[in-house]
């Protein structure tokens, strides 16, 4: 008996540490955003969107065990657990899939964004909707479906996607959050602290231009409808006033025709 508690204990000690992580740090160069970004420059559109692919494609997967460490802590009192700004559900629920264990893409003070048919709400505090914009727009240019990550190509899209499929909508109201809300110093310094351990960077915190450079000929016009349709609830609100005086005015003269 002794002996089989002792083999026990071996067995039960082999197994443990054969299921911790090795968080290992890759080998990366100093950064320099001229060497780093060196093909993607004079780039626009789909071109663009592919040179950035290959720039921080492929790169060091880590465990969930390790992520802790990685991205560390953004808020002194925020909750400790990972939030998936691109939900996992969409595109990667399998743990063996690149995209489920991105440091990129964690959070611990942002949480998931609500989604109604996979559209952004208005749920998303003013202080970060630029971070959740970037994270997003990261995710389309980092997973295109034609890699080893197992992940699918994940697309960011105008209106409403298509459904079954690994996209989210809202594309123009992520560039309005992410002119609105510019680069802080926690983004950037995160950036720099996942790239020492994953080895690949988020272009849109060192580049915010990039981002229109993709997407925003596939917004044009927007800005215009958007006004337009303001303009008209503005109308209709004037309208719904004056109908409102109309009444009231329309109540007086009956009443006063009642007395005489």
């Amino acid at each position: 008996m002794p002996r089989f508690r002792y083999l026990l204990s071996v067995c039960l000690t082999c197994l443990s540490q054969s299921s911790q992580a090795e968080c290992v740090r890759p080998e990366v160069s100093p950064y320099t955003e001229q060497e780093y970004y060196a093909s993607a420059f004079e780039l626009e559109g789909d071109k663009l969107k592919n040179a950035l692919g290959r720039i921080i494609g492929n790169h060091h997967r880590q465990e969930l065990e390790c992520l802790p460490g990685i991205i560390g802590s953004d808020s002194v009192d925020g909750p400790q657990e990972f939030h998936y700004l691109w939900p996992e559900s969409i595109g990667f629920p399998d743990d063996m899939q690149d995209a489920y264990t991105d440091a990129h893409n964690l959070r611990h003070s942002i949480l998931s964004p609500e989604l109604v048919d996979r559209m952004p709400q208005q749920n998303v505090p003013p202080g970060v909707r630029g971070d959740f914009a970037r994270t997003l727009f990261y995710m389309a240019v980092r997973y295109q479906g034609n890699d080893a990550s197992l992940t699918p190509d994940l697309e960011l899209v105008v209106g409403k996607p298509e459904p079954e499929t690994p996209h989210l909508g809202g594309l123009c109201l992520l560039l309005d959050w992410h002119e609105a809300d510019p680069v802080s110093a926690l983004e950037r310094n995160r950036n720099d602290r996942i790239y020492q351990w994953q080895g690949n960077r988020n272009p849109f915190i060192d580049r915010p231009e990039f981002a229109a450079d993709i997407w925003s000929n596939a917004c044009l016009g927007f800005a215009e409808r958007k006004a337009e349709i303001q303009s008209i609830v503005q109308r209709l609100e004037e309208i719904e006033l004056e109908v409102k005086d109309l009444k009231r005015r329309l109540r007086e003269m009956m009443s006063e025709n009642g007395r005489e």
